[in-house]
């Protein structure tokens, strides 16, 4: 096994059930901005949108992002990377 393959292993070792679709709103979150609306990564990920809630609770769970309610319309949620996020995601970044 390369060195590479086993930094990654024990990167992904610290978190609890992150689907590959919650990791691709997590890179799109990270590049879009600080804050992203739900509706962009439904687009992204070209998935429904009850697949999209579920991949960010996974986020919410693992501390990466959290959400917050649109001031201006309740029923849209941003998408807010942590700063544990932006971390994981550089920390991978170094591992290829």
């Amino acid at each position: 096994m390369t060195a590479s393959l086993q930094r990654s292993l024990r990167i992904a070792s610290r978190v609890q059930y992150l689907t590959v679709r919650a990791f691709l709103a997590l890179l799109i979150a990270v590049e879009s901005g600080p804050r992203v609306d739900s509706g962009l990564l439904v687009r992204q990920l070209k998935i429904p949108a009850p697949a999209v809630s579920r991949a960010v609770e996974a986020l919410c769970i693992n501390g990466f992002v959290k959400r917050v309610r649109n001031e201006d319309d309740h029923r849209k949620v941003f998408v807010v990377v942590l700063q544990k996020g932006r971390s994981f995601v550089d920390s991978l970044s170094g591992a290829a």
